[in-house]
């Protein structure tokens, strides 16, 4: 069985002047910085593996991989679900 972590994130994002959201970046733990290409869905739904507060789901392309990017909708936080190695 593989553990998973909550690792929060930082998150640029553009919203427009009909108050849609577009997702830029996002900026991991280390530093680095990861442009979104795309955003694909975006609903309400909790962490697959992490336990959390109501949280926003967006599923999103970054450098051409399917990723899940999640923001606590009380704290407005967002975070990733990153597998523990153990």
């Amino acid at each position: 069985m593989i553990k998973y972590e909550k690792v929060y994130v930082s998150v640029e994002i553009k919203v427009d002047t009909q108050g849609y959201e577009n997702l830029l970046s996002l900026e991991w733990e280390d530093g680095r910085i990861f442009f979104i290409d795309k955003t694909l869905s975006e609903r309400m739904s909790p962490p697959a593996h992490v336990g959390a507060v109501l949280t926003k789901r967006y599923d999103v392309v970054i450098e051409g991989r399917e990723r899940t990017l999640y923001r606590e909708t009380t704290t407005n936080r967002w975070f990733v679900e990153k597998p523990l190695i153990i």
